[in-house]
């Protein structure tokens, strides 16, 4: 085996250094997978959860984006100088699935969202209860897409 090839943990094919994400924690620097072997399991892991649990799953995504909104760089109207008090998206997220009213709204509204064939209007988003305020505890909670929406526009 040449030594910028390496065995792929999954598919058992010996691949260049190339073929692997950079990993910093592993011996050589390189993830255990191959990109293609990582791209597919991480997109069959995101299809199992998106059957499995649909409420994580739009939370999930809902955390991560509005966690790219809350940082200073983001730079799209009405979101000017939001903010987020949180660490990062999976702290976000964990804050909001612990919270027992927030999860069993966001959970009831994935179930009407899912029981009308995933009709974008009654998708469960993340609002910002005071808008000129950033995405912190106490002033985030869940409503349908199509009020949050009609919610920021102006007269």
């Amino acid at each position: 085996m040449k030594a910028d090839t390496k065995i792929c943990n999954r598919c058992d094919q010996l691949l260049s250094y190339s073929s692997f994400y950079n990993q910093c924690n592993t011996k050589d620097k390189k993830s255990n997978y191959c990109k293609d072997c990582h791209k597919d399991y991480y997109r069959k892991r995101t299809e199992r959860l998106k059957r499995d649990d649909p409420a994580k799953y739009l939370l999930v995504k809902s955390c991560y984006a509005a966690f790219e909104r809350g940082k200073p760089t983001y730079n799209r109207d009405g979101y000017e100088n939001i903010g987020c008090s949180f660490d990062n998206a999976r702290s976000f997220l964990e804050a909001l699935w612990n919270d027992e009213i927030f999860r069993n709204e966001w959970i009831a509204q994935t179930d009407i969202y899912v029981a009308n064939n995933n009709i974008y209007k009654y998708r469960p988003t993340l609002d910002r209860i005071n808008p000129e305020l950033g995405y912190e505890e106490g002033n985030i909670r869940m409503l349908p897409q199509h009020i949050n929406v009609s919610r920021g526009k102006v007269a």
